[in-house]
Order: structure tokens, then C-alpha cells, then sequence
């Protein structure tokens, strides 16, 4: 459906004092679309912990004459790593309720999510998350990336509440990284998705 079509493009940059990020996307169609627009800032503490922080602007835009409202929302990050092999992450969003401007009764959801993942000597990598907003259900989502030849990897997925499968493939040529994938919603139905990343620095 194209009424549920999303775009977006991010570019980041690592240096000493850390990485940062600047990221813009849009989603919807003619009556109602929303638009965020990011700036990132995360580095590394030493071996084993890293943190970030994103401040966004987010803008939503109704048609037949309701107009738009905009907003400032943040979200932070951080990682552990305890081992070469497993990461834990956790993410909170908009941990104080922000508003929308003209319309007092529409905020951004506060929402926090617990992630862990597991590498297999590069051969394989394992993650799962929980997500939740403080009405809401508790939202289980996993995942795995298994890489068949260097260059070329295939993933799965599944999530819950509503339950949905996802599927795809990567490959990357030198410094260009392309991924195919599509997720299947019970009520949507199929959900196709291209991804393409050029790497301009030696990693």
C-alpha cells in the first residue's frame, strides 16, 4: 500500500571524540504523513560500555484542512559489552512526555526497550528484544543472521503482539551494502523493504 510507504536517509561519521548522526525520514501520503528529522551523538567508554543520544523533531501533517503540529522528542542508548560474544542494550524514549504543539492531547509515547544479542564466530548472530509503552502490551521481538559466504548473509525474524514474520538477505561489493527484506503482517500482509549503504572511510 502506498498510503504506508516510508523513506528515509542517515549519514554518520566516527572520529575521537565520538560518532555522530544525522538522519531524516517521512512516511505516509497525501492526508497524512509524518516526518522526523534526527541528530545523534554516541561514543564509547571504554572497552565494554557505549552510549548515545538522539534529539528529533517530529512533525505530523493532516489533510482536508486540519493542518500539522510539530514537536522536540530525545531518545538515549546504551551498550555492555561483557564478552567478544554477547551485547546488551538498552533504549529509552522520550523518558519525559513531550506534546504536540495545537494539540494538547497527542504526545510522543514514552517507550523503553532491553536488547541482547549473540555472536557465533562471525558465522552466525542471534538477537532478541522486548519492548514496551506503559499502556501497552509487552511487544517480543527475535531475530537471526546467518552469513553463508563472506560477502552474502540471509536473516529471520519474528515478532509479537500483533505476530509478524520477517525475511531477507544482505550482500555487500567492496564498500557498498545492499539488504533485501520483507515482513509479513497478519492484517497488512506482505511489507517489502530496500536498504543501500556506501561506506566512504576504510572500515
Amino acid at each position: 500500500m502506498s498510503e504506508l510507504s516510508t523513506e528515509a536517509v542517515a549519514v554518520s561519521w566516527s572520529g575521537k571524540p565520538g560518532a555522530f548522526g544525522l538522519m531524516l525520514s517521512y512516511s505516509g501520503y497525501r492526508l497524512f504523513g509524518e516526518m522526523k528529522a534526527g541528530l545523534a551523538y554516541a561514543r564509547k567508554f571504554g572497552k565494554r560500555f557505549s552510549a548515545g543520544l538522539q534529539l528529533n523533531y517530529n512533525r505530523i501533517q493532516i489533510g482536508e484542512g486540519y493542518g500539522s503540529a510539530g514537536m522536540v522528542s530525545c531518545e538515549a542508548g546504551f551498550l555492555y559489552k561483557p564478552g567478544t560474544s554477547w551485547i546488551l542494550g538498552v533504549q529509552v524514549c522520550n523518558p519525559v512526555p513531550v506534546k504536540f504543539s495545537g494539540s494538547p492531547s497527542a504526545s510522543a509515547p514514552v517507550r523503553f526497550r532491553f536488547g541482547i544479542g549473540y555472536s557465533l564466530r562471525d558465522k552466525a548472530y542471534f538477537t532478541a528484544e522486548a519492548e514496551k509503552e506503559p499502556d501497552e502490551k509487552l511487544v517480543i521481538r527475535a531475530g537471526t543472521e546467518i552469513r553463508l559466504v563472506k560477502p552474502v548473509c540471509i536473516r529471520f525474524g519474528v515478532g509479537s503482539s500483533p505476530f509478524s514474520v520477517t525475511s531477507g538477505f544482505g550482500f555487500r561489493l567492496g564498500k557498498l551494502q545492499v539488504d533485501l527484506a520483507t515482513a509479513y503482517h497478519m492484517i497488512l500482509g506482505f511489507s517489502p523493504s530496500l536498504s543501500v549503504q556506501f561506506c566512504f572511510g576504510n572500515n
